[in-house]
């Protein structure tokens, strides 16, 4: 008679298990780290003139991309960037790349909603999602954006984060930038852009593809960020 299976008890499994699987992730972790270190830390000189939600947009979409015009942020009135981190990341300057109390806010509010509605990304999380990801909402994006918003602060500047971020998102179907955006949507370069102007830029980022800066009204959301703004920078 052969002998039966031979049963592990379900204690010892575990402390087997647990650790290889821990030494797994962990070797996972840092090889997908030390693989993308180069590419972040190109970012400190170089803005590549695609990223991933342009690929996406071509591929899928087939949105016809235009080239972008970079724009340093020193170019840029002192006022512009404070727009972007006041709408989109009040707490920029102080977080690591993850607003952990942003997160927990949207995490609550999805499951009011009962769906993938909310993010509560970060501007870093925002670059890191453009460059190098896609924009579906699950949680897997979510870790990995994470990931890669964790890297970047520790690689970057928060200026340079700043900077990357205004010239590489989405301002409409095929625009990205805002040096592409100020010749689209008013025909000039974005240093001589009024401060309405780029408030109005500003305020359109959450629908880019829906609504422009000559339509953001239409939005009751967007009407309101374009009216903070116009009480916040008068100048």
């Amino acid at each position: 008679m052969s002998p039966g299976p031979v049963r592990i008890p379900r204690k010892r499994l575990l402390r087997r298990v647990l650790p290889a699987t821990a030494a797994g992730a962990f070797f996972i972790h840092v090889a997908f780290f030390l693989l993308l270190a180069p590419f972040i830390l190109l970012l400190r000189w170089w803005s590549p003139p695609v990223n991933s939600l342009m690929l996406r947009r071509a591929l899928l979409s087939r949105d016809r991309i235009q080239a972008q015009l970079y724009v340093p942020l020193s170019r840029l009135p002192a006022s512009v960037p404070k727009m972007f981190i006041h709408l989109e990341d009040r707490g920029f300057y102080a977080h690591g790349g993850i607003d952990f109390a942003a997160m927990k806010t949207a995490h609550r509010r999805n499951r009011q909603a009962g769906r993938l509605a909310y993010g509560g990304s970060t501007i870093t999380q925002q670059l890191a999602r453009t460059l190098f990801l896609a924009p579906d909402k699950n949680y897997l994006r979510k870790y990995l954006e994470a990931l890669v918003s964790v890297e970047m602060e520790l690689l970057l500047s928060k200026d340079r984060i700043l900077e990357l971020y205004v010239n590489h998102i989405e301002w409409g179907k095929g625009v990205f930038g805002i040096g592409r955006a100020a010749r689209v949507y008013y025909k000039k370069d974005a240093e001589k852009l009024s401060i309405d102007q780029f408030r109005r830029l500003a305020a359109v980022i959450p629908s880019p593809r829906r609504f422009t800066v000559k339509n953001l009204e239409r939005h009751l959301g967007l009407r309101q960020r374009y009216l903070y703004l116009v009480q916040a920078f008068s100048g």
